[in-house]
């Protein structure tokens, strides 16, 4: 870590994956692999979240794609967003297909809101069906967090923080990109596929409070 202007900030560590459906984010820290899926429609919403079972189901050749096992859950929105209150139905088999720039999410049974408009995963790479996404690029973060409470956007200048108008609301992902004191700079897309703002990225600061780590200890929770 280093000290800037009075803050503690953290260290980058690893990398977001961003690609061509602004939906899936995927998140790599060394060996691990862990991310979410999240678009509505006004009537669906396919979110989950996704993390690799362990570093051991790499497979090198699977119709062509490297395959790795992943464990799709959705957080229980009752209740403490972590793992270990997640409600164990939604808990779903899958698995992350790699051929190169191309990735497949595949999940054994559909995931709660999906096999619809907003998304779907139930089909194997050989099948036309499967959904494909393309990265395009990738930055430099900490991490994937979840927002716990309705947090604002702030900008910092100067090493101050001001207070936008604009906010993201409870349940929504983020990619952390960096902690500066009790504060952290996150990238949201927007995942209302009924919206002019369809993929609209916003980056700024947010309280490092009001956002959580939805993964279990061995995926990356802190």
């Amino acid at each position: 870590m280093v000290c800037l202007v009075g803050f503690i900030t953290t260290t980058i560590a690893g990398q977001a994956m961003i690609f061509d459906n602004p939906g899936l984010i995927v998140y790599k820290d060394g060996n691990r692999i862990y991310g979410f899926y999240d678009a509505e429609t006004k009537r669906f919403s396919c979110y989950f979240l996704f993390f690799q079972n362990s570093s051991d189901t790499l497979k090198s050749d699977v119709e062509g794609y490297s395959r790795i096992s992943l464990m799709t859950f959705v957080p229980h929105d009752g209740a403490s967003l972590i793992f270990e209150s997640r409600d164990k139905f939604f808990d779903i088999r899958g698995a992350l297909y790699r051929n190169e720039s191309e990735w497949i999410i595949h999940t054994d049974q559909g995931q709660a809101g999906c096999e619809n408009a907003a998304g779907g995963f139930i089909f194997e790479p050989s099948d036309l069906a499967a959904s494909r996404f393309n990265v395009e690029s990738s930055i430099d973060s900490i991490g994937v967090r979840m927002v716990k409470r309705k947090t604002y956007f702030f900008d910092r200048k100067n090493s101050k923080f001001f207070k936008r108008s604009s906010y993201l609301t409870r349940m929504n992902s983020v990619v952390v990109i960096q902690n500066q004191g009790p504060y952290s700079q996150v990238r949201f897309s927007d995942p209302r596929l009924y919206a002019q703002s369809y993929g609209r990225v916003t980056v700024g600061w947010v309280r490092s409070d009001d956002l959580i780590n939805p993964f279990p200890t061995a995926a990356g929770r802190d």
